[in-house]
């Protein structure tokens, strides 16, 4: 087998050779071949197939978590606005109500102090009347982006004068 032959076997077995096929060239040392050219290629494909999939991954957690943060902004806005309409009508007392008691859930016309700290914010009341008057509140935050939370507080008229202790009130709110 000459030189030339014994090369096109190596390629065709894509082998180490054997020590028969290695008689004719014994001088010389021959590794075997190998058939890895463009493996680096290969590697370097999948290395930026797994980043640009991490990098996927990245961008939508990222898009979750600011729609996330978005909608608790405007759930915690609608649920301050009617914080600050109940806190207004706490503060304000049964004067913000018709002095005769009217049964039943009514609206109520927002305040304009109220609308330009808080604007957003619907009071509605139900007036239970007896003595002490008993109101009961209702305020409905709203907030841009669709947020709504309400807030329902009751509210008890009570006359001037000497007042019973704290344990001597009417309780139910």
């Amino acid at each position: 087998m000459n030189l030339f032959n014994f090369r096109q076997f190596m390629v065709r077995q894509q082998g180490p050779a054997t020590t028969k096929d290695m008689a004719c060239c014994s001088n010389f040392f021959i590794m075997p071949m190998k058939n890895d050219k463009g493996a680096v290629l290969v590697i370097a494909l999948m290395l930026l197939a797994i980043m640009t999939l991490l990098g996927v991954a990245a961008l939508n957690t990222t898009t979750t978590e600011i729609k996330i943060s978005g909608n608790d902004k405007v759930y915690k806005q609608a649920f301050y606005n009617a914080e600050a309409g109940i806190s207004y009508a706490v503060q304000v007392g049964t004067t913000l109500f018709p002095s005769a008691p009217m049964l039943g859930q009514q609206g109520l016309a927002t305040p304009a102090d109220l609308a330009a700290a808080s604007p957003g914010t619907v009071l509605q009341y139900t007036d239970n009347g007896g003595s002490p008057r008993r109101v009961e509140v209702r305020s409905t935050g709203n907030a841009a982006g669709g947020g709504v939370s309400v807030i329902i507080a009751g509210i008890i008229a009570v006359v001037g004068g000497a007042q019973a202790g704290p344990g001597a009130l009417p309780t139910g709110y």
